[in-house]
């Protein structure tokens, strides 16, 4: 018999109904705690009966798995723990539950060689005085600069553009 995929708010109703139901959460986007900066990722839970199990790992592998069966409740928490860490949800049988799609991210473009400080630079984002601090990718200041600066840094580096959350064309237009 096949998994439900399901919305974290429909757990209690699954469990009540006894239907076997999974809850998959993926992740593909900026992670300052590798070296890549890039994440691809999923979380899941898995209910039959009673017994509620959770597994995660790098998208495209079995990954690992917390064998001792987990409280509902406390599964609840670490989904929408996740959810607002960022994952989306990968499939739910029950369309109904949803979440708006929102659109598919264009490819990360990739990383161009920079001329010396330049090269060091992972992403940008707003400092407190109103001018940009550019970080490695060990959140380490590299250098600060203007808007028009970040302007010709995302010129020259759509990488570093894509990894800049925050600072929007607006922000840096002439």
């Amino acid at each position: 018999m096949p998994y439900t995929y399901i919305h974290i708010r429909s757990i209690h109703e699954a469990i009540r109904a006894g239907i076997r139901w999974k809850v998959r959460l993926e992740y593909v986007g900026y992670n300052g705690e590798n070296q890549s900066g890039r994440s691809a990722k999923f979380w899941e839970l898995t209910c039959e009966g009673n017994s509620i199990r959770r597994n995660w790992g790098k998208i495209g592998s079995t990954g690992r798995s917390n064998p001792p069966a987990i409280d509902v409740y406390e599964a609840v928490d670490k989904a929408y723990e996740k959810v607002n860490d960022g994952y989306k949800y990968s499939s739910l049988t029950d369309h109904s539950w949803a979440p708006a799609a929102k659109p598919t991210p264009a490819p990360v473009p990739p990383k161009v060689e920079l001329v010396g400080p330049l090269n060091n630079i992972v992403t940008v984002v707003p400092a407190a005085d109103g001018t940009y601090a550019a970080l490695d990718e060990n959140e380490n200041l590299v250098m600060s600069m203007p808007a028009s600066g970040v302007r010709k840094l995302f010129s020259l580096s759509p990488w570093v553009r894509s990894n800049s959350m925050g600072i929007s064309d607006e922000d840096i237009a002439a």
